[in-house]
């Protein structure tokens, strides 16, 4: 692959702070791909190692961006604005396409309709990334046109990091476009381990409350929350982050606040696609004119809360939620007044079992997890 400074279709825009190998391997695996000429721009977030010499040393056809501080995901911003390809490539300093991806992706992008190509996010163990929702793309791995992202105002500074994504694809879907996942666009993604879980918490829980309240109406908005920090808690138990999931709850308030200050309601077609119930009411409704009556869902993700409610509006009745041994929901007993019990425990007397999460990535593994686990009939909602 070809590293231009113009004449590219797609530009590669690359956030990093302090992880100068990390990003030299990614940019030397770029390098050896085979693929379409490509711009690629390093906004560097005022990194205190070797990164800024070490990259112009070693790649000088990478447009390197030198930050004075560290702007966070906001960095992506002046990615965009110093892009001369239509077209962007959302990447991490640990991620990348998978053979294909650009030319689909953009070729996609052709269509005036779609706003955001949201690609499924592979891990090195081969399962998918479940981050995201069905009309949200994963910070990682992401296209869409520079001018598309430009004139929705960027990345917002609020966020610095986690749930960024959701508020641009909320504003890239109010100008009627289309963020949609493509299984022919994959990224490859390689985390780095973690020796603590304390800043994601804080993050995921804060940033949450400040989208809720921006985007959402009052009553959605404070379902949410309260979902949010029930699932954040459990997971902060599981993880030793006691100390990020005091600190989120201690932000809350104030987040919430400032999502109000900030507020932009979504539009009623926007909420239609955003809000878990909503979206998934036709699904629902569909099973119940086939003549289904009894379910349950496999796994309980981010969206559980609201496929419930959609299934009770359509007259279904829920009788378990069945998650895996190590699932975050695992040793509860009940969840929304809805019994909890293991899906090893093989199966059960329900007219269809549905994935319980819209996250592309989400669905593919628990579909996976379905068909090894000889549990029949697993449909996505």
């Amino acid at each position: 692959m070809r590293f231009v400074s113009r004449g590219a279709e797609c530009a590669f825009v690359i956030p990093t702070r302090n992880r100068c190998a990390r990003l030299l391997a990614t940019l030397t695996r770029y390098a050896e791909m085979t693929g379409p000429d490509v711009e690629v721009i390093v906004i560097d977030n005022a990194s205190s190692d070797d990164t800024v010499p070490q990259v112009r040393e070693r790649f000088d056809r990478v447009r390197l961006i030198a930050l004075e501080k560290n702007e966070g995901m906001c960095a992506r911003n002046h990615g965009a604005s110093a892009a001369v390809a239509p077209n962007i490539f959302l990447l991490d300093d640990d991620s990348g396409p998978l053979p294909g991806a650009i030319e689909s992706a953009t070729q996609a992008l052709r269509n005036p309709t779609l706003g955001a190509v949201a690609c499924h996010v592979l891990l090195p163990d081969g399962s998918h990334e479940e981050g995201g929702s069905r009309h949200v793309y994963i910070g990682c791995g992401a296209v869409c046109r520079t001018s598309d992202l430009l004139a929705v105002g960027g990345y917002h500074p609020e966020y610095e990091c986690y749930v960024d994504e959701y508020d641009v694809s909320y504003r890239i879907m109010m100008r009627g476009l289309a963020v949609r996942d493509f299984e022919t666009c994959a990224v490859w993604h390689e985390p780095q381990a973690r020796e603590s879980f304390d800043y994601m918490v804080e993050k995921l829980l804060s940033n949450n409350g400040y989208l809720a309240a921006k985007f959402y109406p009052p009553d959605e908005a404070a379902r949410f929350v309260a979902w949010i920090a029930y699932r954040y808690s459990v997971f902060a138990q599981q993880k030793r982050a006691a100390a990020g999931f005091r600190r989120g709850m201690e932000l809350l308030p104030e987040k919430i606040l400032r999502g109000w200050a900030d507020r932009i309601p979504l539009p009623d077609a926007v909420l239609a696609q955003v809000l878990a119930h909503r979206d998934a009411a036709p699904a629902f409704a569909a099973l119940a004119r086939r003549g289904v009556r009894r379910i349950a869902f496999l796994r309980a993700g981010k969206e559980i809360p609201g496929l419930i409610r959609a299934a009770h509006e359509a007259g279904l009745r829920v009788e378990f939620i069945l998650e895996k041994e190590n699932g975050l929901l695992a040793q509860a007993d009940r969840l929304f007044d809805i019994p909890v019990r293991p899906a090893s425990d093989g199966p059960v007397d329900v007219d269809r079992i549905i994935v319980g999460g819209t996250s592309p990535g989400f669905i593919h593994n628990t579909l996976a997890y379905a068909k090894d686990a000889a549990l029949p009939d697993v449909i996505a909602p």
